[in-house]
């Protein structure tokens, strides 16, 4: 029976929307329950994170100037190092274990199962990230005295959210990149500390070498570092901030847009190779 002009759509053809809306639903619950049951690793991050940060600031405090710019630049410094390695180290190191255990495939049978896996992710890092950057806070404060400084919070919501899709889809690359290559271990450590070093997050960016300022441009970490202590600490941007937020966009886009194609090449390429079921 065809439905006439003013007819509107049965509840039956919404359904598969709702259940899209269902599906999300359960995972934020899941994903919630799932990171608040794990005890031992919410303690530990009280405990292990403070420390940590200590063993890391401390040395850097010994030879800084002023306490007030040195701690909160080690502070953000050590937050946007905490999201890349958890990107690198989650997202990706879920797919690479699928890899490694057969299930790979199956995994990835539709969009929505990949929808999943990214809003999962995406909804543990938003947790584990914010409640470590709340207790270096603490830390700050009231262990050092430092007040914590966020001159522009709008900007700073808008650069985190913007900086949480640049580090998915950079972690997206390098789960491609495991297909291939066996040995991917070590392209996460090599990520792991030169992006933040490269980028700018422990190093002034208006110190390191104009050449290597221009190259990094090309990652949008480089400008999320820059943004970040602008948005807190009121530090001067390399670019016109305005422009420089732009730049972020459209790197961020261009890392997306290369993570897709290159992943659906060398998943491709993978299965074609019988690569996405193997060992150690």
């Amino acid at each position: 029976m065809r439905r006439g002009w003013g007819s509107f759509p049965r509840s039956r053809e919404m359904w598969p929307m709702r259940g899209v809306v269902l599906e999300l639903r359960a995972l934020i619950s899941m994903q919630f329950k799932s990171w608040a049951r794990r005890k031992a690793g919410v303690l530990a991050m009280f405990i292990a994170e403070p420390i940590w940060f200590l063993l890391f600031a401390i040395p850097i405090l010994l030879f800084g100037g002023d306490l007030h710019y040195t701690l909160n630049f080690t502070l953000w410094g050590w937050f946007m190092f905490g999201l890349v390695s958890s990107g690198l180290w989650g997202i990706a190191g879920t797919m690479r274990m699928e890899v490694l255990e057969g299930t790979y495939e199956v995994l990835m049978l539709t969009n929505v199962n990949r929808l999943i896996i990214f809003i999962g992710h995406t909804l543990r890092l938003l947790l584990s990230e914010l409640a470590s950057l709340l207790i270096m806070i603490l830390l700050v404060r009231y262990g050092f005295g430092v007040d914590v400084s966020i001159k522009n919070p709008a900007l700073l919501i808008a650069v985190f959210l913007i900086g949480v899709v640049a580090i998915h889809a950079f972690s997206m690359i390098y789960a491609s990149l495991s297909h291939v290559f066996r040995a991917s271990m070590v392209l996460v450590n090599i990520f792991q500390f030169l992006i933040p070093i490269a980028t700018g997050m422990f190093i002034p960016l208006q110190r390191m070498p104009s050449p290597i300022v221009t190259v990094m441009m090309i990652l949008p970490f480089t400008e999320m570092a820059d943004l970040i202590r602008h948005a807190t600490m009121g530090t001067q941007t390399i670019l016109n901030p305005t422009l420089e937020l732009i730049l972020f966009i459209v790197t961020t886009l261009g890392l997306v847009l290369t993570s897709i194609v290159l992943q659906a090449y060398l998943e491709r390429t993978a299965k074609r190779k019988g690569l996405l079921i193997r060992s150690w």
